[in-house]
């Protein structure tokens, strides 16, 4: 896997995310950022990426059909 480097970014205080905008991110402290009642489901694409999202029927087994 190649390791990413930010430093090329040259990201100044105007384009940093604060707090709680970084939370709705990644979903906060021991949140998995689905809505009460989805659950948070991954699967492999067909070109070998990663799939992820919220299923709001609460399981994965259909998640990736």
């Amino acid at each position: 896997m190649k390791k990413l480097s930010l430093k090329n970014l040259n990201l100044g205080v105007d384009n940093l995310l604060q707090r709680e905008q970084l939370k709705t991110v990644f979903g906060g402290y021991g949140g998995d950022g689905c809505p009460e009642g989805h659950a948070r489901c991954s699967c492999t694409a067909s070109d070998g990426g990663v799939i992820v999202g919220c299923d709001s029927s609460g399981n994965c087994d259909t998640f990736c059909d």
